[in-house]
């Protein structure tokens, strides 16, 4: 590296964006989370990222590049507050659904082009069909087995590829979903034993059914066993996002 090149590390806003830096860089930034971006001509490190996920990033790969024996300056200007990155991550959300699902379609074309273009070629070689080792035909004949096993080979890593998008484009197709879903809370007083409450977290949502309250707690409810073990596990009261009576037992009266 350069040691007489110039680092400015720039965690404005969201992410953060290393000026003065250069593709070799690559040991130092990519192994401490980095992107390159042939647009700006610089690593950065992605919107996306929490404040303490890019700071924690920063300050290992200002060391590293100080070590190295670069300059490296860092700015700290006004971070953006949790609404906007929330507003960003969801817009890339809906963004990865469609690029994802535009992967998917390309990749399974490609599958499908591959194992039709293997199809057609055996179609032309008779069942069992030995090579004919000294016959005109051998040449031939073996060209077309390497061109149907590199068809076929191509086929299923493709499908493979189409899988996988399509896997990615259901994951981010479902966290826009949860975004979607207006978040409402319980009133803790209303809650009574044998009611059936929803609950769901920022970080990871509970089982999507209901879950019947054994005990209504200062802080908690409790309920069964959310794995179905035989023990009970407690949910936070602020947690609760609906809850609703139970129906009444045939012959019960009201």
């Amino acid at each position: 590296m350069d040691s007489t090149r110039r680092v400015v590390i720039d965690t404005t806003g969201s992410g953060a964006i290393a000026t003065g830096t250069v593709r070799s860089d690559a040991p130092i930034m990519s192994v401490n989370g980095w992107r390159w971006s042939r647009r700006l001509e610089a690593w950065y490190l992605p919107r996306t990222f929490r404040p303490e996920t890019v700071d924690r990033y920063v300050e290992r790969t200002a060391e590293a590049l100080a070590a190295a024996g670069l300059e490296v300056e860092r700015v700290d200007g006004p971070r953006d507050d949790e609404d906007t990155r929330t507003t960003r991550r969801q817009e890339r959300d809906h963004e990865l659904v469609d690029l994802n699902e535009r992967r998917a379609a390309k990749a399974q074309a490609e599958a499908d082009a591959s194992f039709a273009k293997a199809d057609q070629i055996l179609d032309m070689i008779p069942p069992g069909q030995p090579i004919l080792v000294g016959h005109h035909s051998e040449g031939r004949h073996l060209r077309d087995l390497a061109t149907v096993d590199r068809a076929m080979r191509w086929s299923i890593e493709a499908a493979d590829a189409a899988r996988t998008y399509r896997n990615r484009a259901a994951a981010a197709a479902q966290r826009v979903e949860l975004a979607a879903t207006e978040r409402t809370t319980v009133d803790p007083a209303t809650i009574q034993p044998g009611d059936l409450v929803r609950a769901e977290t920022p970080k990871e949502r509970y089982d999507r059914g209901w879950h019947r309250v054994i005990r209504v707690n200062r802080k908690t409810v409790t309920v069964p066993s959310i794995v179905g073990g035989a023990w009970t596990d407690t949910i936070p009261l602020d947690h609760l996002v609906e809850l609703r009576r139970p129906d009444p037992e045939p012959g019960a009266t009201t």
